[in-house]
């Protein structure tokens, strides 16, 4: 590969110096470009190399190498570092004609603010993509003035992705340890900046610290605008039980106070992540809560509304229990499954459905192999998820990582009851009612807390339809979109009528 790579950049090398010999006649705007378009070639095949290197660095989990080639990445920086130093001298007097129009009441141009908000997924299974396309979609819907910024192959692109999209090329991709199904893409650096500084955005919204997360940072401080990082993931917990490594978790959480500390202000999905990042020393100048929107009129409770999921999966008569979302042990659904284990042993009519996929998918169904009313769908598109809800009697989230937890927020709005874990973000989307926190990670607390809802339907069916319409009215806070996107992208994001 690393061959390959070398003939690559001698190719590059040759080209940039035949267009410089034989682009006479053409005017110097012209020269430039082509000279660009080489340069960034060049750069590109450069970097190639060294990721290749780092990739099997980090997998072989070689420190010393991995060093080194960060080191030797300082000789391409140079290559494009005076096209960032042109970008930043162009732009360095943003900030001042914005402090002087606003000391002296001067209004601003007549025209809507333009957001790009970057993200390495979008078309994966996670809170983070749905999010986005939500975002997308209704952006356009509202007349709002945004554009999501991501990097995929042309394949990709399907109907659910949002078409104010802007892809950037890609110079490089690999698969992350531990999870697999996530393809990461390194954008091609001075194509992208090309691409984003004709966009010509007022401010830049990042919801991953991966490469495309990096653009949109280094973006942000050439065109010297606005950055707000969004603290969708919180990684460092993830990592933990998975790769069982505190050193790994330890330069995550290094790598994460970085990154978050460059924005300008962090949302964030809950008041407990507020706290958790002071505890551990991510500051930025503003620290807010992400507001978050639901389809209130897609999701939501339905008449008869356990036949959907009794036609497709054949659901016996009984307790249903409900899990969606990444299928990870990051999850907890290690403790989902010895949880079952035990209910089945004190009642039979118990079922489970599983709906999503994931790295531990493959495992879980082993675990669960012997219990036939254990039920796995695999991932679903977002309009078959209102039917699963409704087709439940209670939702279990036990994850202790996850900051916010959208699947919950759903559920709610489908008026289905649900038990979260007492940690990190989910707890507070219970703060108004529809369900409980289990107060810690033992089984025998969680099948207490199950037993209990069985016993509320049971006996007190009234209380049951009670606690389902406290659910539903929950999120109602959440179903005014116009508010969200003013929040986040401001009341003068609004396009002109046309």
């Amino acid at each position: 590969m690393a061959d390959i790579r070398g003939d690559e950049l001698k190719k590059n090398l040759a080209e940039l110096l035949n267009t410089l010999n034989n682009s006479r006649d053409l005017g110097v705007d012209g020269k430039l470009d082509k000279v660009y378009l080489h340069i960034s070639d060049l750069a590109d095949s450069y970097f190639k190399i060294l990721l290749d290197s780092i990739e099997g660095d980090l997998l072989e989990l070689n420190l010393i190498k991995l060093i080194r080639n960060f080191s030797m990445s300082i000789q391409g920086v140079f290559l494009i570092l005076p096209f960032f130093s042109s970008i930043r001298h162009l732009n360095s007097s943003v900030g001042l004609l914005a402090n002087f129009r606003k000391e002296h009441q001067i209004p601003e141009p007549d025209r809507s603010r333009r957001t790009l908000w970057f993200s390495d997924t979008i078309n994966d299974l996670n809170g983070v993509s749905v999010t986005l396309k939500l975002m997308g979609h209704k952006a356009i819907s509202h007349q709002r003035n945004l554009k999501i910024v991501a990097s995929m192959h042309e394949n990709e692109i399907t109907d659910e992705i949002p078409p104010n999209l802007i892809n950037l090329p890609h110079m490089y991709s690999f698969r992350l340890p531990y999870y697999e199904s996530y393809q990461i893409k390194v954008p091609s650096i001075l194509r992208s900046v090309k691409l984003i500084a004709e966009s010509a955005p007022d401010q830049i919204i990042i919801s991953t610290p991966g490469p495309v997360g990096l653009m949109g940072l280094l973006m942000a401080r050439l065109l010297n605008i606005h950055c707000i990082g969004i603290y969708h993931t919180d990684f460092h917990e993830e990592s933990k039980p998975i790769v069982e490594d505190d050193t790994i978790s330890n330069i995550i959480l290094s790598y994460e106070r970085w990154f978050y500390s460059q924005m300008d202000e962090i949302r964030v999905p809950t008041l407990e992540y507020a706290k958790i990042l002071e505890e551990r020393n991510i500051h930025a100048k503003e620290v807010k809560l992400l507001r978050r929107g639901i389809e209130a009129d897609e999701f939501e409770p339905l008449q008869d509304r356990k036949k959907p999921l009794e036609t497709r999966l054949g659901i016996k008569d009984g307790f249903t229990l409900i899990y969606t979302g990444r299928v990870s042990k990051d999850k907890s659904l290690d403790l989902l499954c010895e949880v079952y284990r035990r209910l089945t042993e004190i009642r039979e009519d118990i079922n489970l459905v599983v709906a999503g996929n994931g790295p531990y998918l493959s495992e879980m169904k082993e675990e669960l192999k012997d219990y036939p009313r254990a039920h796995f769908t695999g991932a679903l598109s977002r309009d078959k998820l209102p039917g699963i809800y409704n087709g439940g009697d209670l939702f279990l989230f036990p994850s202790i990582t996850d900051t916010f937890g959208m699947v919950i927020l759903e559920s709610l709005a489908c008026g289905l009851p649900a038990l979260v874990s007492n940690h990190g973000g989910p707890k507070e989307l219970l703060r108004n009612g529809g369900g409980s926190v289990v107060p810690d990670q033992e089984p025998e607390t969680w099948l207490k807390a199950i037993l209990d809802m069985m016993e509320m339907v049971e006996k007190d069916p009234q209380a049951y339809e009670k606690l389902r319409a406290e659910a539903r009215a929950s999120v109602k806070e959440n179903a005014d979109w116009d508010r969200v996107l003013d929040d986040l992208l401001g009341k003068d994001s609004v396009l002109p009528e046309a």
